[in-house]
């Protein structure tokens, strides 16, 4: 099957890796790929439409595979663009997996920003949940006044 695709091998193997993940359709699956290529070889960044699928689907379970396999500064980064994400995601009631992010996971990633030293990163990371706090808390202080009358 994979004879008649453009591409290296390697970008042909990437290529069957998807389509198998995206046929079995399992979490599971795609978070056991996702650690086997961090922990197997740290040189080795996760491919866009790996990194794309956790940004929809459960951003907070990456941030979770990076800081396990020890990829702080991957993990600052991608936590960086959920929320600049979030951010411009309209206001009223998205889907949850899109929008709330758990709180205990970017603190998790604070505590080893600091311990890294990535001040950079730190700072916009802080920057980021500063103002994606703020938003959160004052849509559901609007949704739960609809609810109220």
């Amino acid at each position: 099957k994979t004879v008649g695709w453009e591409g290296s091998s390697v970008e042909r193997a990437w290529r069957l890796l998807r389509e198998c993940l995206e046929k079995i359709k399992s979490g599971e699956c795609f978070r056991v790929v996702a650690e086997k290529i961090l922990f197997m070889e740290r040189s080795v960044a996760l491919p866009l439409w790996l990194v794309e699928y956790y940004k929809k689907k459960c951003p907070e379970d990456l941030l979770r595979i990076y800081l396990k396999a020890g990829s702080v500064e991957e993990a600052g980064l991608f936590a960086i663009s959920v929320l600049e994400q979030a951010e411009r995601i309209k206001p009223g009631v998205p889907k949850a997996s899109t929008r709330w992010i758990s709180y205990t996971v970017l603190d998790q990633l604070i505590a080893a920003l600091n311990i890294s030293e990535n001040e950079k990163s730190l700072a916009e990371v802080k920057s980021g949940l500063a103002k994606y706090l703020k938003r959160v808390s004052e849509e559901s202080v609007t949704i739960c006044e609809k609810v109220r009358y």
